[in-house]
């Protein structure tokens, strides 16, 4: 399950533009252990892509489904804050080293754009 805990910031639906499946989303995100051990952070200073948001389309199975399933219930400029449980995350195989098998996610998500399918 998904529950989404807090609108951080940002607007609310008035208007605003959520993806569905199919559209390409650009989101910063965090995500972490419920000890709060950070397994990864977009906004982070160090790695391969510092600092660089995450581009995907919603629905392709790109990133875990837990993801995929919240963000239609985002608008862009929104910042939510979920708790994703294993299912919806990385299951009974866990994400080596990162994510040890059935373990439910905390991820603070931000849409920042969204291009229509």
């Amino acid at each position: 399950s998904i529950d989404i805990l807090e609108d951080a910031s940002g607007p609310s639906k008035g208007g605003k533009m959520s993806p569905t499946t199919g559209d390409v989303v650009t989101v910063h995100f965090s995500m972490q252990l419920m000890d709060a051990t950070l397994v990864c952070d977009t906004k982070a200073e160090a790695g391969d892509t510092a600092g660089e948001p995450l581009r995907f389309r919603v629905g392709q199975g790109s990133v875990i489904r837990g993801l995929d399933e919240a963000l239609p219930k985002v608008v862009v400029g929104q910042t939510v804050r979920l708790i994703i449980s294993p299912d919806f995350a990385y299951g009974s195989r866990g994400f080596y080293p990162t994510v040890p098998a059935n373990s439910s996610l905390i991820v603070r998500l931000e849409l920042l754009h969204v291009e229509a399918s």
